[in-house]
């Protein structure tokens, strides 16, 4: 391994925030606490470097952390940096020049694209709040609305001031009225800047959760909403994303009320579109 990447990873926090061996803000970082690789990752004749971390220094429990190197004229490039997966493939696909990387793990799999200037990764960002967002298309807010005649509750979602939904009383979703916002994936999903995803929950124990729906954004302001997968419990949906397109799976698991169980299922949003995987 060059002596350029043995200095870099002896200075790279990951390393650094490894309490064994550390001085004078430098760790002194062995080249066998990793395993490397070659590969030509944008097909320039020459072999580039991916390093997997072996130590216990560079790894989250057993997931090990990852880093890749573009291997040029004037030396080793930092393209990828103290990324986290169980495994890292590169595929044959390319963007920017730079061959993808399929990283998983155990939420799933995620495609790791070039930039133009290093390797990067759609992450899921956590809402602060499930009502309100910052947006690449304006302030993203839900609002409950005055109850009906009849006492049902109902909500406004809105982006920059315009309506986009009603739900609840004579509107969307009149038995799971209350909208949240379940995940936001900033870096977009393909064709939109950015995605949010809502889940419609109702009151009372019926039901554990609810349908779950995709809004894609754009930053010219455009946006467009996807159909509703159904969904009434079991265990929490979990969601991986791509550059190109995002995975549900709804584990499924015991009724909330009653006898049985509810089958898994698979769906994927891309394009705008959900559609359910058959099962294999």
């Amino acid at each position: 391994m060059p002596a350029s990447i043995v200095r870099a990873l002896g200075t790279d926090e990951r390393v650094l925030a490894c309490a064994q061996g550390t001085r004078a803000g430098v760790s002194q970082f062995n080249p066998d606490w990793v395993k490397t690789q070659r590969v030509d990752l944008n097909d320039d004749g020459r072999q580039d470097w991916i390093v997997e971390g072996r130590h216990a220094c560079l790894r989250d429990g057993e997931t090990p952390y990852w880093w890749a190197y573009a291997d040029e004229a004037a030396g080793q490039r930092l393209v990828l940096s103290s990324v986290t997966a169980q495994a890292l493939q590169p595929v044959d696909a390319r963007t920017d020049g730079f061959r993808d990387l399929r990283l998983r793990s155990a939420g799933g799999e995620t495609v790791a694209r070039y930039d133009g200037t290093q390797y990067a990764i759609p992450a899921a960002a956590p809402p602060a709040s499930d009502t309100q967002a910052d947006t690449v298309a304006g302030r993203l807010e839900i609002e409950a609305l005055p109850r009906a005649a009849h006492g049902q509750e109902s909500f406004r979602i809105a982006l920059a001031g315009r309506e986009l939904r009603r739900t609840g009383a004579d509107a969307d979703f009149p038995d799971f009225p209350a909208p949240r916002i379940l995940q936001r994936y900033p870096q977009g999903i393909a064709p939109f800047d950015e995605v949010v995803v809502f889940q419609q929950e109702m009151y009372g124990n019926a039901c554990d959760g609810g349908p779950l729906w995709m809004l894609g954004l754009k930053r010219d302001g455009s946006y467009a909403m996807s159909e509703p997968i159904d969904f009434c419990g079991g265990k929490a949906a979990q969601l991986s994303a791509t550059r190109d397109e995002l995975t549900i799976v709804l584990p499924g698991g015991p009724l909330n009320r009653g006898e049985g169980e509810i089958p898994a299922e698979t769906w994927r949003y891309r394009n705008g579109k959900v559609e359910r995987v058959a099962a294999p």
